[in-house]
């Protein structure tokens, strides 16, 4: 058997982890949610910086990226969810859950 783990996004660290057995694959991926632009500010706020903007654009599409690489193939990936999209009010996410279906 092979583990693999990945750091995944949450306030605290938190892995994923990766299991092989015999051509089987397991992935785990608790408590966490995608990657978000941490310099995502309206560009009317007196702290927005437009090259920050579009370098934490593309880390964020980065390490998200990388997340799906490392789940890619999985026999069966265990996510939890906390929220629904419903009851999910904007902000209400760097709790380290997503709701039910992210984009």
């Amino acid at each position: 058997m092979w583990v693999t783990t990945k750091y995944l996004n949450h306030p605290i660290n938190v892995l994923g982890y990766r299991f092989e057995y015999h051509g089987k694959v397991l992935c785990t991926a608790y408590d966490t949610e995608p990657f978000r632009n941490v310099f995502d500010v309206p560009a009317d706020d007196p702290g927005f910086d437009e090259e920050a903007f579009k370098e934490g654009e593309a880390a964020a599409r980065e390490e998200n990226e990388k997340v799906s690489q490392f789940f890619q193939g999985a026999d069966i990936l265990v996510h939890d969810t906390q929220y629904t999209r419903r009851s999910t009010w904007p902000g209400r996410w760097a709790g380290g859950t997503p709701p039910s279906s992210t984009p």
